[in-house]
C-alpha cells in the first residue's frame, strides 16, 4: 500500500488497526510532530460548517491558512494560477474527513504507531515544509524496522511528478 499525505495517515492506521498489508510506502503524513503551535479544534467545525454551505473557496483557503500554515502571499499565488485553485476547490467536501483523520490539533506519540507491524517506508521530499519532514521522521521513528528516505528536489506535490517517486517505490515494494 502507498499512501500520500492524509492517504499516509489513512494508510498507517489501517495497518495499526490490522488490515492485510503487506508492506506499507508513506509520502509526508500530515502529523503534528513538532512544536510548532497547535490549531483549535474548533477549526475543525468552521471548515465542516463552510463544505456544508458550499463555500469550497472559503474551505480551502481555512485549510492552507489555518491548518497548513500556507502564507498570505502562498494561496494568492495559489489563486493566481486558476488550474491550480481548481483543482484544491474541487478537492474542498473531502477536507473536513482529512482533517479528522490527522487530528492536527494533537501531538503525535509514539504509541500511536507502535502497533504498526509491517515493514515502512517513510519518504519526504527536501523541498517540503519543515513540518511535513518532521512528521515523516516522526514516523520513521515510531514505527519498529521502518525505513526513511528523502527524495531530493520535491515537496509534497510528488504526485504530479510520479518519475520521481517511482523507483523509490518499486524497490521498496519488490
Amino acid at each position: 500500500v502507498f499512501g500520500h499525505s492524509s492517504g499516509a495517515v489513512l494508510a498507517l492506521e489501517g495497518a495499526r488497526h490490522g488490515l492485510p498489508i503487506d508492506r506499507l510506502a508513506v509520502y509526508e503524513p500530515p502529523y503534528s510532530a513538532q512544536d510548532q503551535p497547535l490549531p483549535a479544534v474548533e477549526v475543525y467545525q468552521r471548515l465542516k460548517n463552510l463544505v456544508a454551505a458550499g463555500d469550497r473557496n472559503g474551505a480551502v483557503e481555512l485549510f492552507l491558512r489555518e491548518l497548513i500554515g500556507v502564507p498570505e502571499q502562498g494561496i494568492a499565488g495559489m489563486k493566481a494560477d486558476a488550474s491550480t485553485w481548481a483543482f484544491l476547490a474541487d478537492k474542498a467536501p473531502s477536507l473536513p474527513y482529512d482533517v479528522l483523520l490527522a487530528a492536527p490539533w494533537e501531538r503525535l506519540v509514539p504509541d500511536r504507531l507502535a502497533g504498526v507491524e509491517v515493514p515502512v517506508l517513510a519518504v519526504y521530499g527536501d523541498r517540503t515544509a519543515p513540518e511535513l519532514a518532521a512528521a515523516t521522521k516522526a514516523v520513521a521513528r515510531m514505527v519498529p524496522g521502518a525505513t526513511l528516505a528523502v527524495l531530493p528536489d520535491e515537496d509534497h506535490a510528488v504526485l504530479q511528478r510520479p518519475d520521481a517517486l517511482a523507483p523509490l517505490l518499486q524497490t521498496f515494494f519488490d
